[in-house]
């Protein structure tokens, strides 16, 4: 009897092993990239109520409690959570800071959003 020696193709052990190389590669770039985007929106929308609240607390008839109203009813839709707004009128200026959490989906202690606005106060002549 003669023995066979059957050869095994080992053309498919180099692709698999470039597969388990670069997937894992891909994938975690892929979630850096969502989480950035994750990040920058958080940020964005801290800075926007901001911004909406010193717009509404600067006007000659705009409150800074209507401001601070503005502001987490903007932050708190758009996705900020714990969200705190303080606005000031401090002499001539408005000073708004808002803080909260943006939604990510690894929390690496960035996701704590702290913003600040500040504008003159607008001056209606004759009052």
């Amino acid at each position: 009897m003669r023995a066979t020696h059957r050869h095994r193709s080992e053309r498919g052990a180099a692709e698999s092993l470039q597969l388990v190389l670069i997937w894992p590669v891909v994938l975690l770039a892929t979630v850096a990239v969502i989480q950035t985007g994750l990040w920058l929106h958080g940020r964005n929308i801290a800075v926007r109520a901001a911004a909406v609240a010193v717009d509404e607390a600067r006007g000659a008839t705009g409150t800074t409690d209507r401001g601070r109203a503005l502001a987490i009813d903007l932050a708190t839709t758009a996705g900020l959570t714990e969200v705190k707004v303080v606005v000031l009128r401090i002499g001539d200026q408005v000073e708004a800071r808002v803080t909260g959490r943006a939604a990510v989906i690894i929390d690496f202690g960035l996701s704590r959003m702290d913003e600040r606005a500040v504008a003159p106060l607008e001056r209606v002549p004759g009052r």
